[in-house]
């Protein structure tokens, strides 16, 4: 059986290694950080090197989040390698330099994402070892037991932790920003600086396989000018254009997908008529303002001949033709819905799927663009290799990003010409607000939780395997039956936390809908319930903790605080109590006799 604790250890090594090598060429400055982030995990992991590798049966909590962690590792390691070069006589395919700084140019936010789960599963797994190992666990509050039940010690200690992992991660959220925001600009600094010395190393301008990596270098110094200087009209070179189509992939109503080779390198393009050329500079906009680990990556667009053109990271296929195909080939796990149909997808896969696009969708959100066509078909998809984590690759873990803005509209405007189309997104992922009369002639603003009604719904098509209103083609005739109360059938093994976050996901008013941050929380709750580290989650947040374990020592968990900490501070309050009424009796022998007494 697979050793993650060894494999994580050794992930750790390797990017160590890597970042203080002589082949680091990008994000120098993110890449230690990431390095001294996993050093600190790894203090951990050694630490409780005795605990961790004491269960080695396939089901246990602990080797589920040990699993969970290392991906996450093996994530980070990935990220790294795309940042350094290799020896050219040890592995003459190694892309160079410049065509790796195309999808590696702005990493903020991948380091971002992968410290935030680095420190969410450290605290599972510390979570996890605390309760199997400490004999004296803290009991929950009698309030939450009335509420759901009653809960094993081992079970109430687990929830009232997790409350106070779930709070440190929240405030670390920002912190973790503010701390990479520098790195990122010392990194994007040293980039155009090596660019142009790049460009500038040619007496004239190279031919064949050197004018493409010219013409490349070229196109990522316009990418890392100002979002202003990048929407002016910029005379670039016309052999940036040319492209050779490799597969024709699909097509829509927003236009026409290729897989082409461009500069010697393999990208998606996106070709549109003139006549939705509007829509083409909206989309191509978008994705310029986007890096992030869930969102397809921008790398050019132009118009000619009356037709507009752009180039973005090619992923293997969508959403709804792995669905397919899946079902096609009835190599998903068995899983009976009510109608008798077969899921693709487990449900942990299921959920790991709506993680990452949320994740997407937040960092749209607090950027203040809406996307307004969420659907299977728009989310693009790539199976994780063997040589990432073999297990999740044999269970059928994806990786996803976000793709296709031509809908996507800033919060301010609904559009710009002040109107939403009657055509604008899939009739039955629109969110019902989006088809009264009064609010397509001209909203004065287009609200974000529509996004989260469209996310429940694909969320519902994920589980059931099946359109969510099968048989409903227009949505005039959806609306009236979705306000007297129709909504998707779920799973009949959908976890009752997860059916409860997509419950408050569709509800009619998008004002009582949650903002996609509180999705996120509600998911990673509900995906610890999918794995089995939790039986059951309290519909409320649960009380913390009354007491401490009686032999915990300290441990590491959220950064730099654990768990053991959060909980201990439960033990400290008759202490600040005492401490407070001292204070006080200080000031008032002070103000009363203009001396302290001796306490």
């Amino acid at each position: 059986m697979v050793d993650y604790y060894v494999l994580s250890l050794a992930s750790i090594d390797r990017l160590n290694g890597l970042v203080g090598g002589v082949w680091l060429e990008l994000n120098k400055s993110l890449c230690k950080h990431l390095s001294q982030e996993l050093q600190e995990h790894k203090k951990f992991l050694t630490r409780n090197s005795v605990k961790l590798r004491f269960r080695r049966d396939g089901s246990s909590k602990q080797r589920v989040a040990m699993r969970k962690l290392y991906a996450v590792i093996k994530q980070a390691e990935i990220l790294v390698q795309q940042c350094c070069g290799r020896d050219k006589s040890v592995d003459p395919t190694w892309p160079h330099w410049l065509k790796r700084a195309l999808t590696v140019r702005e990493i903020k936010e991948d380091v971002f994402d992968i410290i935030l789960h680095l420190r969410w599963w450290t605290a599972i797994l510390e979570i996890i070892i605390i309760s199997s190992t400490d004999k004296s666990l803290p009991r929950m509050g009698n309030e939450i037991g009335s509420q759901s039940g009653s809960y094993s010690e081992e079970e109430s200690f687990i929830l009232g932790a997790l409350k106070f992992a779930d709070e440190k991660f929240e405030r670390d959220r920002g912190l973790i920003k503010k701390d990479l925001k520098d790195g990122a600009k010392k990194d994007r600094d040293h980039l155009i600086i090596k660019l142009k010395d790049f460009r500038e190393s040619f007496s004239s301008e190279p031919e064949t396989h050197g004018r493409n990596l010219y013409l490349i270098s070229a196109q990522l110094l316009y990418l890392l000018s100002d979002i202003e200087a990048q929407t002016q009209t910029v005379d670039r070179d016309s052999d940036l254009n040319r492209f050779k189509i490799l597969r024709n992939v699909g097509h829509g109503g927003s236009g026409v997908v290729s897989e082409v080779e461009w500069c010697e390198y393999v990208c998606a393009l996106k070709q549109f008529p003139a006549a939705t050329s509007t829509a083409d500079r909206r989309e191509s906009e978008s994705l310029r303002r986007f890096h992030h680990p869930h969102i397809v990556k921008f790398f050019h667009d132009w118009e000619e001949f009356q037709h507009s053109y752009i180039l973005m990271e090619a992923m293997p296929t969508d959403l709804e033709k792995h669905m397919a195909n899946m079902k096609s080939r009835k190599s998903g796990p068995k899983r009976k819905h009510l109608n008798s149909l077969e899921s693709p997808f487990s449900v942990p896969v299921a959920i790991d799927i709506m993680l990452q696009l949320v994740r997407g969708l937040c960092h749209m959100h607090e950027q203040d663009v809406i996307h307004r066509d969420i659907k299977l078909r728009n989310v693009l998809v790539r199976q994780v290799r063997e040589d990432e984590v073999s297990e999740l690759a044999s269970l059928g873990y994806l990786h996803v990003k976000l793709g296709d803005f031509g809908l996507v509209r800033e919060e301010i405007k609904s559009s710009y010409e002040g109107k939403i189309s009657l055509k604008a997104g899939t009739s039955h992922y629109r969110a019902p607000e989006l088809s009264d009369e009064e609010y397509v002639n001209g909203p004065k603003k287009y609200p974000k939780k529509a996004d989260v009604w469209s996310f429940s719904i694909m969320a519902a098509e994920v589980l059931r395997g099946e359109e969510a209103f099968p048989g409903i083609a227009s949505l005039g005739g959806l609306v009236g039956q979705l306000e007297a109360g129709l909504r998707p059938i779920l799973p009949v093994d959908c976890p009752g936390y997860l059916k409860s976050c997509l419950e408050k996901c569709w509800r009619f008013d998008y004002k009582d809908r949650p903002r996609f941050s509180e999705v996120w929380k509600m998911l990673r709750l509900a995906e610890l319930q999918s794995l089995g580290i939790v039986d059951s989650i309290p519909m409320e947040d649960p009380q913390p903790p009354e007491r401490i374990p009686s032999n915990g020592s300290p441990g590491f968990s959220i950064q730099p605080g654990d768990v053991r900490q959060e909980i201990a501070k439960q033990s400290m309050e008759w202490t600040k109590l005492l401490r407070y009424v001292l204070k006080l009796l200080k000031l008032k022998f002070r103000f009363a006799k203009e001396e302290v007494p001796e306490v």
